[in-house]
């Protein structure tokens, strides 16, 4: 069954995101992306009782790939809004599907698609968090 949660977050343009044309940097959507998955974890911890801060010290989170799609460009004080949703898992990978739209939330800015990788502290892959795979077989992506 598909999974239809998601999170929002809304950013907007500063001078220090754009070139020297007021355009924003190619590079500053993917950390607007990576801000938007933070916000997406850190809603998901609290809602389950988990502080975020808590798993840093037994888990890291790191991107494996990005594909990124560029399909119009946001200019100085722009606003637009990072929808995330976890698309897919494995047992020590999330698969992300994050879109990123204008200000009125009906142009679609820029897509990712990321792949996710659960790593412990000595840096060796590791299955998630039980809190995240209770979460991921309530939604029914695990069973």
């Amino acid at each position: 069954m598909p999974n239809d949660t998601c999170w929002r977050a809304r950013f907007t343009v500063g001078f220090g995101d754009t070139d020297a044309t007021g355009v924003m940097y190619h590079g500053q959507y993917l950390y607007f992306f990576e801000k938007g998955r933070v916000i997406a974890m850190q809603d998901l911890a609290r809602s389950l009782g988990v502080q975020l801060a808590d798993l840093f010290t037994t888990h890291v989170f790191v991107i494996r790939t990005a594909n990124l799609q560029y399909k119009k460009s946001l200019a100085l004080g722009d606003s637009c809004v990072v929808v995330s949703r976890i698309q897919s898992v494995s047992p020590v990978r999330l698969f992300w599907r994050q879109d990123m739209l204008c200000c009125d939330e009906r142009s679609v800015v820029c897509t990712a698609e990321l792949e996710v990788a659960t790593l412990n502290k000595s840096m060796k892959p590791c299955r998630h968090p039980s809190w995240i795979n209770n979460y991921l077989k309530e939604i029914e992506f695990v069973h």
